[in-house]
C-alpha cells in the first residue's frame, strides 16, 4: 500500500508541476503570439486575451499523459543513465503529445508556424520541468547528506 501511495503521489506531483509549467508556457506564447496564431489555433481562441476552460481541461489531461508516461519509463528503465533516461522520455512524451494536439484539434495539419511554435513550447517546458526536478534532488540530497553528517557526529560522540 505504501508502494502505490508513493507512486500516487509522484502522479500528481509531476502532474501537477507539468500543468503549472504547460500553462505558464502558453500563457506567455498567447500573450505574445495569441492575437496572431488565433485564427489558426484552438489553443488561443480568446487571442492574446487568455485561455479557454476547455483548453486548460485539455491541458491538464495532457499533463496527467505525460507525467504518466515518464513515471513509466522511470520504473521500467530504472537506473539507466540520466540523459538517455530524459532523451527516452521526451520522445515518448512529444509523440504522445503530438497525437493529442490534433485529436483536440490545437493546430492544423498545414499551420507550420503553429507546430514549430508548439514543438518549441514543449522543449522548453520540457525543460523547465527538468530542470526544476534536477534542483529539487539536488537540494534534497544535500539536505540529506547533512542530516547524515549530523547523525554520524552524535553517534561518534556517543560511543566515545
Amino acid at each position: 500500500m505504501d508502494k502505490k501511495t508513493n507512486t500516487f503521489g509522484e502522479l500528481v506531483r509531476l502532474t501537477l508541476l507539468t500543468f503549472a509549467c504547460t500553462i505558464l508556457a502558453m500563457s506567455a506564447a498567447g500573450w505574445f503570439f495569441g492575437g496572431t496564431e488565433g485564427e489558426t489555433s484552438e489553443i488561443f481562441t480568446f487571442g492574446s486575451d487568455g485561455l479557454a476552460f476547455r483548453v486548460i481541461f485539455q491541458v491538464l489531461m495532457f499533463a496527467i499523459v505525460n507525467s504518466s508516461i515518464s513515471l513509466s519509463i522511470a520504473k521500467i528503465m530504472g537506473e539507466a543513465i540520466l540523459l538517455w533516461h530524459m532523451l527516452v522520455t521526451m520522445l515518448s512524451c512529444l509523440i504522445a503529445s503530438c497525437v493529442m494536439v490534433v485529436v483536440f484539434g490545437w493546430l492544423s495539419f498545414d499551420s507550420w508556424a503553429g507546430w514549430i511554435m508548439f514543438i518549441g513550447t514543449f522543449v522548453a517546458v520540457f525543460v523547465l520541468a527538468s530542470t526544476a526536478i534536477v534542483i529539487k534532488v539536488k537540494w534534497d540530497d544535500k539536505r540529506y547528506n547533512a542530516l547524515l553528517l549530523d547523525y554520524k557526529n552524535n553517534k561518534e560522540i556517543d560511543n566515545d
